[in-house]
């Protein structure tokens, strides 16, 4: 279950065994193995029948979506394309926030990613806060509709844009 803060969360019952490692992400990680985490949070974060979903994310997108009317519980019905759509680009744009600031970490077992955790690191300079425009611009590199924005009419400024707007 992704977690936010909204709900109690069980706490685990032991630390991670021997088979298990703490992998550390970075701008430099396997593209294969972010993927792997995005999609491990993208499923935790949507919930399902068995596991509840991020309360708040779950009530903006759907406040009866949960069984017995409460977000945190387990869904009705298996998680909507369109939820897992929402998800995924929550979770897209939050790695591109937390990524940078080395605070993002994956669970491994046997090879699979098993857990994972984003997060900014404690600052008084408000480092998670992007600004306007390169929180738009972020917007349209996650969003589902990133390809159709690549029309050959805009070929010609997005490159532009994109320079101009990139994190330093």
């Amino acid at each position: 279950m992704g977690a936010c803060g909204s709900h109690a969360v069980e706490p685990l019952p032991v630390l991670p065994d021997a088979d298990s490692s703490m992998v550390r992400l970075d701008m430099k990680t396997d593209p294969a193995l972010l993927k792997e985490v995005q999609d491990v949070m993208t499923r935790s974060f949507a919930g399902s029948k068995t596991a509840g979903p991020e309360g708040g994310l779950s009530w903006t997108l759907d406040e009866n979506a949960s069984v017995g009317g409460d977000p945190c519980n387990p869904l009705k019905e298996d998680p909507s394309e369109e939820r897992m759509l929402a998800m995924e680009f929550i979770m897209k744009f939050c790695r591109a926030i937390c990524l940078k600031h080395g605070c993002c970490f994956a669970l491994v077992k046997e090879g699979k990613v098993v857990g994972a955790t984003m997060m900014t690191p404690p600052s008084i300079r408000g480092i998670h806060a992007l600004g306007g425009c390169a929180e738009i611009m972020l917007s349209m590199q996650v969003s589902p509709q990133h390809e159709r924005m690549e029309r050959p009419a805009q070929n010609v400024r997005l490159p532009f844009i994109r320079s101009r707007l990139k994190p330093r």
